[in-house]
């Protein structure tokens, strides 16, 4: 962990003794690697470096031409990027209360008199490095068990087989799904759909061809959805589902039915298919203005049996609720 201090000050000597005497600090600290001292010789300088570079901490000289420390720290604790840095004020003398109240009015962390006091000086910075280590550590756990949050919770809603959305979550999300349609009357298309003979498939080229058919079907329902309010789900064993936006029945059929030709497409030969050469799915799928639908189990139930009514028909076509889809040749 590298911790960036920007020392500011107008006089070079000033900046040389302040450098020197961070160099000796010494952080006992695992994850503390070392300081990376900055230098600024004008407030208007320590301004560009503060908010470029956002160091962890400042030491301010007060008394300066030009902008002085006072006008830098303001400006730096009223900009939103570098209101939380740490602001230590370097000043001649305390001279008055008034004088030492406007810098902590300011929103300074301590005020050091010059000319420094050596131990006072590597005492105090030294703890304030310590503190700031601190937070950057939390910070890092934080990130972390965020990352770790936001894992699990994928994990959560995702089939680990086939990597797309899973049952516990379509069982989440379609309501407020359902609800949004509802509110901004629109149109919901939800689709069911079973692979043809899959049992058969398993028992003819063995579950684990089986698990690359699921895998690759999934695929092409991922690969078909690009909107952020599209969805794909293994709703368990060979059955997934569908749920997206459209704005007409026929625009929803052809959706569908080009899903259907992708997967007969992947020419994956299935010998006890009596429907084609090759693996295929059936479909049902409803299209409706979302008012008219009750609730998500209505929709669910009222698609899975169009989806049977496709199977019962000769698979490897879609059923819908307004009009007959591709049958099977």
């Amino acid at each position: 962990m590298i911790i960036d201090i920007l020392i500011v000050d107008d006089i070079d000597a000033n900046l040389y003794y302040l450098e020197i005497l961070l160099k000796q600090l010494d952080i006992d600290d695992n994850e503390f690697e070392s300081l990376n001292i900055i230098k600024a010789s004008s407030g208007e300088e320590a301004l560009k470096i503060a908010m470029h570079d956002k160091p962890e901490l400042i030491l301010l000289d007060i008394q300066m031409p030009g902008m002085d420390g006072f006008e830098v720290a303001q400006f730096l604790k009223s900009t939103q990027n570098t209101k939380d840095i740490p602001i230590v004020f370097l000043t001649a003398s305390f001279k008055s209360t008034e004088f030492v109240n406007r810098g902590y009015s300011i929103g300074a962390l301590d005020y050091l008199t010059k000319p420094i006091e050596k131990i006072q000086f590597l005492s105090k910075i030294k703890l304030y490095i310590k503190i700031i280590i601190g937070q950057k550590k939390q910070e890092n756990l934080i990130k972390e068990l965020n990352k770790h949050i936001k894992m699990l919770e994928t994990i959560s809603i995702t089939d680990g087989l086939t990597d797309i959305l899973n049952r516990r979550y379509f069982n989440e999300i379609s309501p407020k799904i359902l609800d949004s349609a509802k509110r901004e009357d629109k149109f919901i298309s939800f689709a069911m759909l079973d692979i043809d003979y899959f049992k058969r498939y398993n028992d003819t080229y063995g579950h684990h061809m089986g698990d690359d058919v699921l895998i690759r079907v999934a695929k092409v329902l991922k690969d078909s959805v690009h909107r952020a309010d599209d969805y794909c789900f293994r709703l368990g064993g060979e059955e997934f589902g569908l749920l997206f936006n459209t704005n007409s029945k026929e625009n929803a059929i052809v959706f569908v039915e080009k899903i259907r030709k992708n997967i007969e497409n992947l020419h994956i030969e299935h010998k006890k298919n009596s429907c084609s050469d090759f693996l295929t799915a059936s479909f049902g799928l409803i299209v409706e203005k979302a008012n008219k639908i009750k609730d998500i189990d209505t929709l669910y139930r009222d698609t899975d049996n169009l989806l049977y009514k496709a199977k019962d028909s000769g698979r490897n076509r879609v059923v819908n609720n307004f009009k007959r889809g591709k049958i099977c040749g």
